[in-house]
């Protein structure tokens, strides 16, 4: 498993002590709080770091974006496997709010594709995009749909289309939307 490295002023790479390990793609800068959330750690300026457990949070964390209501104090995650969950920035408390599909529990998000790869907020909307298809082996032709770009209202998902897809972004990137309600994604 990949571990969270820093590197010191002589170039050397250091494991750092909190690394719980894993396979995370997700990466933000929240303005508000300073912080740096890569994986499921959270790093501020004095270098120090926190980890969101893998048990508070399924799953292999693939995106983050700036929160629909309250962008200050919260943040999403997304994981590969369609877990969606918030996360308060100064405490790291976690709400499920989709099953990772690793849980095989009721409160799945249930978007077709599979192995998400981007999260992004603006104008309203919470939009996650993958790449993949759950049942490869029922797939005979490259022609068949596989992977999604989806969004989210806050209450209900609606997939806008069906293809494969590597990230979604806007022109805030790293840092989410300075202008959600105009911004581009």
């Amino acid at each position: 498993m990949d571990k969270l490295y820093e590197v010191s002023p002589d170039l050397k790479l250091v494991v750092r002590p909190e690394s719980i390990g894993g396979t995370p793609a997700n990466r933000m800068i929240h303005r508000e709080s300073n912080q740096l959330f890569i994986g499921p750690y959270a790093t501020d300026a004095e270098d120090k770091v926190r980890v969101l457990l893998y048990t508070e949070m399924l799953g292999r964390p693939t995106g983050n974006a700036r929160h629909l209501t309250d962008p200050a104090n919260k943040i999403y995650y997304a994981s590969m496997e369609e877990g969606f969950y918030e996360a308060y920035v100064t405490t790291l408390e976690v709400t499920e709010l989709y099953a990772d599909n690793q849980a095989k529990r009721e409160t799945q998000a249930g978007l077709p594709g599979y192995h998400g790869k981007g999260l992004y907020s603006c104008q309203g909307r919470l939009i996650y995009a993958n790449n993949g298809q759950k049942d490869w082996a029922k797939i005979n032709t490259i022609f068949q749909p596989s992977g999604a770009l989806a969004e989210w209202d806050g209450k209900d998902w609606n997939v806008v289309l069906r293809n494969q897809f590597t990230e979604v972004t806007g022109s805030g990137g790293i840092y989410g939307s300075t202008n959600p309600d105009k911004d581009l994604i």
